[in-house]
């Protein structure tokens, strides 16, 4: 059987993550994360805040070892309220 992702694991992944702004957004998305890398630390995450102040932009660097981990990643982030979209 082979397999369908064109990702070699294990790999250093980044997700790129926007979400309403609410002072907690950054703490409570690496606290998500951490549930399945506990590896990660806030020094993976880099924060922009859009100019009015409305959005924060995270580029969150993680190491994952398989497919099943990071759909267990997107499928957690994604629940969260405030999150628009990511990639």
């Amino acid at each position: 059987m082979s397999d369908d992702s064109l990702i070699q694991f294990p790999t250093n992944f980044l997700l790129k993550i926007v979400g309403e702004e609410h002072g907690q957004f950054k703490q409570e998305i690496v606290e998500i994360i951490q549930t399945i890398c506990p590896s990660l630390t806030e020094e993976h995450v880099l924060t922009q805040i859009s100019k009015n102040g409305r959005y924060t932009s995270l580029s969150v660097t993680v190491y994952v070892v398989s497919k099943s981990q990071l759909d267990s990643i997107y499928k957690a982030v994604g629940q969260h309220k405030q999150v628009k979209w990511m990639l």
